[in-house]
């Protein structure tokens, strides 16, 4: 009975291991997270969070600039990296990594200039599970928060 008990952790320990390391080092298919938010699918699932559409935001600032307050911003976050970006700025895609496990979470702005301003659009969304507890709607608000203040100046 006691072997049965060690080996049954043992294969558990092992199975948890195994799924942490994959979850670590787990290619990114990019081209399947870099999407535009306007037009992507949402997932269905309450770990994603989408500002589109009428829900985008709008600042004051030409889209080069937009697109380099994300990347400021961004760059100031942890655990967070560029992983995909348009040539002309106007799509860039971050993958954000949980603090203990490392789950990883995509983020894509779609900046589209107008006259003098641009309108911002944002889809954060995790890779992996179901729920995340309203993270990645915290992100976006965040993130939205500090670009605002960024095109500001304040």
């Amino acid at each position: 009975m006691k072997r049965v008990k060690m080996t049954f952790i043992a294969i558990t320990l092992f199975v948890a291991v195994s799924l942490l390391i994959y979850v670590r080092l787990a290619p990114d298919i990019i081209e399947h997270w870099h999407q535009d938010p306007e037009t992507v699918k949402p997932t269905g699932r309450p770990n994603d969070y989408r500002l589109a559409g009428e829900t985008s935001i709008s600042l004051n600032a030409k889209q080069t600039k937009v697109s380099q307050y994300i990347l400021d911003y961004a760059g100031k976050q942890e655990r967070t990296e560029l992983v995909a970006n348009t040539e002309d700025g106007q799509l860039l895609t971050f993958v954000q990594r949980s603090k203990l496990i490392a789950y990883p979470d995509y983020i894509t702005f779609k900046i589209t200039p107008q006259e003098n301003r641009s309108q911002v659009s944002v889809f954060s969304r995790s890779r992996f599970g179901y729920r995340d507890f309203g993270v990645n709607k915290l992100r976006v608000e965040t993130w939205v928060d500090g670009i605002r203040r960024l095109a500001t100046g304040s």
